[in-house]
């Protein structure tokens, strides 16, 4: 396993992948306001976007929208496994 349970840090992305994983990481934080991230650090909401884009690609999705909302459904997941409202209700 590798450390912080990042997958395929020793893999690359050719060019326009990674200017795609760019924006589908943009667009999942310009998507939040600030109410939103109450129960997450602003480093903590980055490294789940982050991560879940990633992981997303690395099984060869390349669709920014869905690379965007699986980022965000992922956030919410790990913002409150209760109940999964208290971050995120738009998505």
């Amino acid at each position: 396993m590798t450390p912080n349970g990042l997958s395929g840090l020793n893999k690359a992305f050719d060019p326009d992948t990674t200017r795609l994983l760019a924006s589908a990481f943009e667009s999942a934080l310009s998507s939040l306001d600030a109410a939103d991230a109450e129960q997450l650090s602003a480093h903590s909401i980055r490294q789940i976007v982050a991560k879940s884009i990633v992981d997303e690609a690395l099984r060869g999705v390349r669709d920014m929208t869905r690379l965007v909302e699986r980022a965000l459904i992922n956030l919410r997941n790990q913002s409150s496994p209760s109940d999964g409202t208290a971050l995120l209700n738009r998505c």
